[in-house]
């Protein structure tokens, strides 16, 4: 009986067939050359043992003549099945990596944010700007060959026999090469491409169905040399150049309700954005719920008070203004007297 992760998956029996056909090896062969029995060969391709000792897989990883990536994976199987299915990479808030319905455990913080510098850049990233990334201020004289060898262990981690590779490697770096609807920040600015001169209701929509892929800041989890690399921080901006459209959007449309939900998730991770808080404090007036929008408004000020030692500008201002008048007029319950002095 087979260990397997979920329901179905690729056990090491399984990789070990799939490895000696490709080799163009039969079990006898195989066993000859690993000193194996042609029965342990067959059993084990069989899946009738659950866990091969690891002195085993590594004899038969040699003798299929196994790349240091393959060997790896194959051993990487012992523990249990490879999960199979589709891979896909979220960036869209702390790193997420799974294949079908299983997370794949990427190993060592620097292999995260190695495969976090790949995927928030859609072309090739060169090996200076890896190290630079991975260490940023003092790197070890021997990092270029540990990002070579921490691509190796992605591999490992990630690509699947027979299938095209996960990680590309160019002239002078590496590529990460996954499906764009694979990757959430493809499919983010995919969105957006599409919501470019569509009529409002379905620039709307779009933007919405984009704003909603983002989880957190970008790759919150990762080292500040991922988190805060331009092309993260380019793509945080575009969050918030979204949701700031989404929300007059919503005002032409008659639908701050909506946008109160995006804005509210973006204003978590922008505390002192007075931008997206006065859109906050906006839809929410708008959407008859004057004592939050009073209190969004009271939370931001103190903040800003306290952290920069400024007052609100003219844009929060007239927003928590506009939502004073809809509490005199509309709502006798949320009256002034709760608005902090």
């Amino acid at each position: 009986m087979c260990s397997a992760v979920g329901d179905v998956g690729i056990t090491v029996g399984d990789l070990v067939r799939q490895h000696r056909r490709a080799a163009g090896l039969t079990q006898q062969e195989l066993a000859r050359q690993a000193r194996l029995s042609v029965r342990a060969v067959r059993d084990i391709e069989r899946n009738r043992v659950a866990q091969p000792r690891d002195r085993t897989v590594q004899r038969l990883a040699a003798a299929l003549g196994l790349d240091r990536a393959a060997r790896d994976r194959l051993l990487s199987a012992v523990d249990g099945a490879v999960p199979v299915g589709p891979l896909e990479i979220g960036v869209l808030g702390p790193l997420l990596v799974r294949r079908g319905t299983h997370r794949i455990d990427l190993g060592s913080a620097k292999q995260r944010d190695l495969l976090g510098l790949l995927a928030v850049q859609p072309e090739q990233v060169s090996i200076v700007e890896l190290v630079d990334g991975l260490w940023e201020h003092r790197p070890p004289r021997t990092a270029a060959a540990l990002v070579h060898t921490y691509v190796a262990r992605l591999r490992a981690r990630l690509e699947t026999p027979g299938a095209p590779r996960v990680l590309v490697a160019g002239a002078s770096g590496y590529r990460l090469h996954l499906p764009p609807d694979r990757l959430d920040l493809a499919r983010f600015d995919a969105l957006l491409d599409g919501a470019r001169d569509r009529p409002a209701a379905d620039r709307f929509a779009l933007l919405g169905a984009a704003l909603r892929l983002w989880r957190g800041p970008v790759v919150a989890d990762l080292g500040s040399g991922v988190s805060q690399h331009p092309a993260a921080v380019a793509a945080g901006r575009r969050r918030l150049a979204t949701a700031l459209a989404y929300a007059d959007l919503a005002a032409e449309l008659g639908q701050p309700a909506e946008a109160a939900d995006r804005l509210r998730d973006l204003a978590r991770d922008e505390p002192l954005d007075e931008s997206v808080y006065a859109r906050l404090v906006r839809a929410l007036g708008d959407a008859g719920q004057q004592a939050s929008a009073l209190h969004a408004y009271a939370e931001v000020r103190e903040r800003l008070v306290d952290e920069l030692g400024v007052e609100p500008g003219a844009e929060l201002q007239a927003a928590q203004l506009a939502v004073l008048r809809q509490s005199t007029v509309d709502s006798p319950e949320s009256t002034v007297t709760r608005v902090p002095a």
